[in-house]
Order: structure tokens, then sequence, then C-alpha cells
């Protein structure tokens, strides 16, 4: 009998579902509010930084995360990371000025970052791969469950209670997942990793790497010119730190991005592919959020039904093909190539109609669309990263995609922060340009997709490329 069909497996997935949930509630909850917050502090201007500060934090922690499993294990590294996420975020809602916000926001965002990878952990952990595009979009289904509820009750709340209760009504669920967890999740007998092991320059490459291209993007055009030498210098020390680590990884015994990895072809073209859809997510899921609320005048409640339609698309999809595609591969490509359409389609006309007098009725048609597009995502290219994958190699895999994928999404809110300020803040302006401008990567995608997707069959053949000093090919 499966893991996933014993008593033990069936909770080790609710916890998993519950862990999803109670991340999404809190920054979907955070994010409802934040217009609110900015509003109270009188700094308006602030909103798209704070949004960058929080994906930096997201992104530059993903990239370890994979080390921390393996060096603590995965049940210890759940634990920490989830229960952090709580402990900050009550700290980052009582906080009283803005800059005791800011750095709350900057170090939740640092555990929940970490606490968000636990989930697909554990889901894989516990899951047979066969099985697993059923369980994933299950998975799916309850993370925007969390993207339903949470913009809908921290709405409530922020307008009822004030922002400073956001995150208190989902720390019950936590408390039940970490149980769960405790109790019932059995992680996979791996050897641990020596914290000796650790790539400390390839960590610090990484972190300036990224920290350096945030700055320089937040920076260029507005705090100083594009030819001034502050932002020259944060481009070449970019620069540098990418080559350096590459070279790093590709000698380092224990590198945090195993490049070797990317030689796998399902590996890669579903990291390649999901950075290029998710800034799409991050208009629907943020600034949306503001320009329903600073633009069109409505509560935060308000703008929280707007989640409603697009989880609705997503749960009928899912329901509707989930365990469907699981046993139908070859239309993996085909569902890939449709979610890139649908999403692309709806951009352009939310593009196209922002502003007009029916815009806020034609918004709940274009997001419940929008959830049928991103349904098809996480049923195919989230279980296409993890394919060919070995145990020991998951958690890391996991990491390397969600920093692939938090660093595209917090060089989206710099691109949409840039839009937004050129605008001179007003978000009813920026809103098309920022639809316009994700084309771009939505058409790149589309390309990508149709002639770099291999069959399931062909995706055990050696790509031959990021061949690390002293690799043995006979070990993969």
């Amino acid at each position: 009998m499966p893991f996933y069909a014993t008593r033990e497996g069936k909770r080790s997935l609710y916890a998993a579902y519950m862990l999803r949930i109670y991340v999404t509630l809190t920054n979907m909850g955070f994010a409802v509010s934040l217009p609110v917050i900015c509003r109270q502090f009188n700094a308006l201007e602030w909103y798209a930084v704070i949004l960058v500060i929080g994906s930096t934090a997201s992104t530059v922690i993903s990239a370890f995360t994979g080390k921390a499993v393996a060096i603590f294990g995965r049940k210890n590294a759940a634990l920490f990371f989830t229960a952090g996420t709580a402990v900050l975020s009550v700290f980052c809602a009582l906080s009283r000025s803005l800059p005791m916000f800011i750095a709350g926001y900057f170090f939740m965002y640092l555990f929940s970052g970490a606490a968000g990878t636990m989930p697909v952990n554990i889901l894989v952990d516990s899951t047979d791969p066969g099985e697993r595009p059923k369980f994933m979009s299950f998975y799916s289904i309850m993370n925007n469950m969390g993207n339903l509820i949470g913009p809908v009750l921290g709405g409530l709340v922020t307008d009822l209670l004030g922002f400073h209760f956001t995150p208190f009504y989902p720390l019950p669920l936590a408390a039940a997942a970490l149980y769960l967890v405790i109790t019932c999740y059995r992680e996979p007998d791996v050897q641990r990793e020596s914290i000796r092991t650790l790539d400390y320059g390839g960590s610090a490459l990484l972190i300036g790497g990224i920290g350096s291209l945030l700055v320089f993007l937040n920076l260029g055009g507005d705090s100083y010119p594009w030819t001034s030498p502050v932002i020259i210098g944060l481009a070449m020390m970019f620069i540098m730190c990418l080559i350096l680590f590459i070279l790093q990884e590709r000698h380092s015994r224990n590198p945090v991005v195993p490049l070797r990895m990317f030689r796998i072809p399902s590996f890669t073209m579903a990291n390649i592919l999901i950075p290029l859809i998710l800034p799409q997510m991050q208009l629907s899921n943020q600034f949306t959020l503001l320009l329903v609320q600073a633009g069109m005048g409505r509560s935060a409640a308000s703008s929280g039904t707007y989640a409603i339609p697009k989880t609705a698309g997503i749960i009928l999809m899912s329901f509707l093909f989930g365990r469907w595609i699981s046993y139908h591969h070859r239309y993996q490509k085909r569902f890939i190539l449709m979610s890139g359409a649908i999403i692309g389609t709806m951009e352009l006309c939310m593009g196209l109609s922002a502003g007009l007098a029916f815009f806020p009725v034609l918004m709940y048609l274009f997001e419940f669309v929008l959830g049928i597009g991103e349904s098809m995502y996480y049923m195919t290219l989230y279980p296409l990263y993890q394919r060919n994958l070995r145990p020991d190699e998951m958690p890391t895999g996991i990491s390397i995609q969600f920093l692939l994928a938090l660093l595209s999404i917090s060089l989206t809110s710099t691109v949409y922060g840039i839009i937004l300020s050129a605008s001179g803040n007003d978000i009813m302006k920026a809103y098309p340009v920022m639809c316009f401008t994700t084309l771009i990567p939505t058409g790149i995608y589309m390309l990508v997709a149709f002639f770099g997707l291999r069959s399931p069959a062909r995706d055990q053949d050696d790509l031959k490329i990021w061949r690390p000093h002293g690799y043995d090919a006979v070990s993969r």
C-alpha cells in the first residue's frame, strides 16, 4: 500500500495543504492590508518598495532552504520556518512605526519564503510520481483557497479591527498543521549533511548578486540616473557575482545550486517556463488589489472578492482534469501551451479595458478565466520539474525552483514599481502598461514551450551542459 493511502500518509498530506493555506493566508492578508498600512503611515510611495523588500527576502532564503533541509531534516525545517513565520507576522502587525513594520515585514518573508517550500517537500515525500499531478492539483486548490480566503478575511479584519489583527486568525491552522507534521509525517531516510559542508563562498556571491540586482533596479532612474557611477557599479557587481557564482558552483563539492541538475531536460525546461509565467500571477495577486482599492475606491474587503472567480476557475479545472492529467502525460505540452495562451489573452483584455465604466464587472470574468490558465500551470509545470529527481535531490530541486520563481516575482515587482512611479503613483494609468509589459514574458513562454518541451520518454536524456569539476556522469 502506498504511503499516501495510509492513515499517516493522508494526515501528512492534510498537513501539507494546511501549511500551504496558512502561508498563503498570512501573505495575502498582509497584501490586502498593505495599501491601508501605507496610507496610515502616510507613505503610499513605499508600497512597491515594501513589496520588493518582501519578495527579495523570500528569494534569497529560498536558495538556502534545500541546504537547511539537508542539514536539519525536513520535519525540523518545517517546524522552525513555520513557527518563525507566525512569530514575525505578529511582530510585524503590532509595529507602531513604518521602520519597525518594514523590518518585521522583511524577516517575516525570510521565514515565510522558506516555509512556503515545505508543503511541496511533504507532498512529494508522501506521494508516488505517477499520482503526483493529481495531488498537485489538490495543492493548487488549497493554495488558491488561501488566495480566496486571505484577501476576504484579511480585508474584513483590516476594515473592522485594523491591520494589527491581520495575522492572528490563521494561527490555529498553523498549530494544527504542525501537530500533524510532528505526529504523522514520515520523512525519507536520507543521510543528513554536516553543517560544515555549507558553501559559504557561493552563499555570499548569491546574496551579493541578488541584492545588487534588485537595488540596481530600484535606484536606477529614480534616486540615481542610469548613467551614474552608483548604478553602473551595482550592475558590474551583479555581473561579477553571477560569473563568480557559476564558477564557484561548478567546483564546489556541496554547491548551494547544483548546476548538474540542469542537465535533466524536464528540470531545466520547468525552471525556464515557471519564472516566465509567474509575473502574470504577481500582477493579478498584488497590483490588482491596489487597483481596486486605490484606483476604484473600493474597501479592502471589497477588493478581496476579486479573488473569488479566479479561485473558482482553479478549483473547477483541478477537479475536472487533475486526476485525468496524471494518466495522460502526452497532453502535458498542450496544457502548458494553453495556460500561456489563456493568461496572455486575459492580460491583453485587462490592459485594453482598464478604465472603462464596466471594467469592475469585467474583472470578475477575467479573473475566472485566469484561474483556468493558472490551474494548468499547477497541474503540469509543478510536476514537470520533479519528474526525474532522486529523493535526496528533491529538497534542493524544490529550493532551486522557488529561488528562480521568487526571483522572477521580485524582478516583476520592481518593474511594476518603476511603472507605477513613472505614472505618478496613479495606478489607473500604470495598470494597462503593466498588463502590456507582461505580454513579453508570456510570448517568450509560448515560444520556449512550443519548441523546447520534450516527450516524457526523452526527459532522461543528458543535456551535456553544466559539467561541474570532477562530475561523474554515472552518479546520475
